[in-house]
């Protein structure tokens, strides 16, 4: 009879135990939906602050960009180059696309490199590179029949012969420096350089590349009414040129207004007085004028 009802107590037990437990995972997986529930409504709570938060510093005046700070500007003007990023300027900071920015300096042929930067809280700093001119390339439109001062435009070039300004009057100081070319063939352009960087800022030269085995230097006298051409062959220019430059205030001693002077024999100078053929540009001939 003991044993029966020992065995009946312990069964109760086990029941009761059993009831206790799954009422405690009951609570327990009540008390984790809550906590569930919670977790999602505080991280709601918080998505919500940091939208609210980013719409204000969207339409804040405090991050709108007031100004592009320059950096490495030397002959471009700021005006120039700002035509194609006005709409940059007002924008909020955050929304501005640096590389689109970037794209867009780089399609000016004047720019060789720039660096673009967000100042903040309302700033762009732009470091730019210039491209260095090398070189004036003369031209006039092969429908002229005469060819004056006026009738001649200007193309500055870049070392690579790229065009970096074009339409320019050949009286513009921007020409100072720069080797003036008649005739522009690429296959003698770097051989041209190399003459013009000899011939230094004499602004009554010009080199015509027409052949380039052999450069022509077309001396205009600097107003003293002397004219001139001068053989530089293709190469020891330095040298050949310190030949002319011994012998150039004894063309003017003896009268000599017009000669043409032959610098590619070693040693030298090989001078033929009287007229000469005179300066092309785009195979028309200068009438009156030698620019």
């Amino acid at each position: 009879m003991k044993k029966v009802q020992k065995k009946q107590n312990l069964k109760r037990n086990s029941q009761k135990k059993t009831m206790d437990k799954k009422a405690k995972m009951a609570r327990s997986g009540l008390s984790g939906s809550f906590q569930i529930i919670g977790v999602s409504f505080l991280f709601g709570c918080g998505l919500f602050a940091i939208v609210t938060a980013l719409e204000k510093i969207s339409t804040s005046e405090v991050f709108q960009v007031e100004k592009i700070k320059w950096v490495g500007i030397q002959s471009l003007r700021e005006d120039e180059i700002m035509k194609g990023l006005d709409p940059v300027v007002g924008q909020n900071i955050f929304k501005v696309d640096i590389e689109a920015v970037h794209r867009r300096l780089l399609e000016n042929p004047r720019i060789k490199a720039a660096t673009v930067k967000k100042d903040f809280p309302n700033r762009l700093l732009i470091i730019l590179e210039e491209t260095q001119p090398a070189a004036a390339r003369f031209e006039v439109d092969d429908n002229t029949e005469k060819i004056t001062q006026e009738s001649v435009t200007v193309v500055i070039i870049d070392s690579e012969a790229k065009v970096l300004q074009t339409g320019l009057n050949p009286k513009k100081n921007l020409l100072d420096g720069l080797p003036r070319l008649l005739h522009f063939k690429e296959e003698a352009y770097a051989k041209a350089l190399a003459l013009g960087s000899v011939l230094g800022n004499r602004l009554d030269l010009f080199i015509d590349l027409s052949d380039p085995e052999d450069l022509l230097v077309y001396f205009t006298g600097g107003g003293e009414g002397q004219l001139g051409l001068l053989h530089f062959g293709g190469t020891h220019f330095s040298e050949r040129w310190a030949r002319f430059l011994a012998i150039e205030e004894d063309l003017k001693a003896r009268g000599l207004l017009k000669w043409e002077i032959d610098l590619r024999f070693p040693g030298q100078v090989i001078v033929k007085g009287g007229a000469f053929r005179r300066p092309f540009v785009s195979g028309k001939s200068s009438d009156t004028t030698y620019f």
